[in-house]
């Protein structure tokens, strides 16, 4: 949970991530990697219990039934479940769980297992970490305020964060839009260094923001884009300034609980842990290997595919 106020969320539903090198976001030791090397799900909760490589993937197992409604535009939805069950075998997962909304009804599907040579089949209901998707619930936050009068999108980081670089020129909406030109947290070998040797630690969100805010700037404010971590953790420590109140609460109180998820939560820092049930991530090589690529060389891809490179877990 490593993106602290970026992202941190877990909940229950339907992932589906598949990748190269990490499958899943596990954000307070963010054992971060590569992003999705496919993504097949749309909807407000995503992420991944898929694994990198092919050993212990359940050999041709067959997608779930699920619905589609009829409209005005028709939904294939054995073509998508044929694709999302060929995509998951040839990426070699051991397990994923598809959703596909649209205005005119939503496909479902599961594949293989939850854990990595498991037996048990991954259902709709396991639940798994968002990862980055808690970003919209944290812009979604901060827009709330805005509404309020609490806040505004013109108002620069500065009023509420005197220690930024440029925080006089950086806006509220420039840190929404990764606009502000600050510099990636997660990117730096400091921090990536660390996940390696302590993948258990529990990072402060404001010790983030200082690995962050110690990178030169990437651009001036508003002349550039870069997708950066250290934006939104601003924004949640914003709103916790304002709202006087911890994000998990503020979550809760604005986004859970009106919105009837029940078994979505905003777990504290040093807590790793899932609700039963749930699907597990894993990853290749290490997190410092993923700074120069995302994508395993070829001979770690054919141990990968032979079954004689195994993951670790990043449950």
């Amino acid at each position: 949970m490593l993106e602290g106020i970026g992202g941190r969320i877990r909940t229950c539903g339907v992932p589906m991530c598949a990748t190269r090198r990490l499958t899943m976001m596990a954000e307070t030791g963010v054992r971060r990697g590569a992003a999705a090397a496919a993504l097949l799900a749309i909807g407000l909760i995503v992420s991944g219990c898929a694994s990198g490589g092919a050993s212990g993937a359940v050999a041709s197992p067959s997608a779930s039934e699920g619905s589609a409604t009829t409209g005005s535009v028709t939904t294939d939805a054995g073509a998508l479940r044929t694709r999302f069950d060929a995509l998951a075998t040839e990426l070699g997962v051991p397990g994923a769980a598809m959703l596909v909304r649209t205005p005119q009804g939503e496909v479902t599907a599961t594949y293989g297992v939850t854990q990595l040579h498991g037996s048990t089949p991954v259902s709709l209901d396991d639940h798994f970490r968002i990862g980055s998707n808690t970003k919209t619930m944290t812009g979604t936050v901060i827009l709330q305020l805005v509404q309020e009068g609490r806040i505004a999108l013109a108002d620069k980081v500065a009023k509420y964060r005197p220690d930024v670089p440029n925080g006089g020129s950086i806006t509220i909406e420039q840190l929404l839009t990764m606009r502000s030109g600050l510099a990636n947290y997660t990117t730096t070998l400091e921090l990536n260094r660390a996940l390696d040797t302590q993948p258990q630690r529990a990072w402060n969100p404001e010790e983030l923001v200082a690995m962050g805010l110690a990178e030169p700037p990437t651009f001036a404010p508003g002349e550039g884009w870069n997708y950066s971590n250290t934006n939104t953790v601003l924004l949640g420590l914003i709103a916790e300034q304002l709202e006087h109140k911890p994000l998990a609460q503020i979550f809760r109180e604005r986004l859970f609980e009106p919105l009837g998820l029940r078994e979505t939560s905003y777990p504290d820092i040093a807590d790793a842990s899932l609700p039963e049930p749930y699907s597990h991530g894993y990853m290749y090589s290490t997190n410092v290997d993923t700074m120069e690529s995302s994508a395993l060389p070829p001979d770690q891809l054919a141990q990968a595919k032979a079954g004689t490179l195994l993951p670790s877990d990043t449950t």
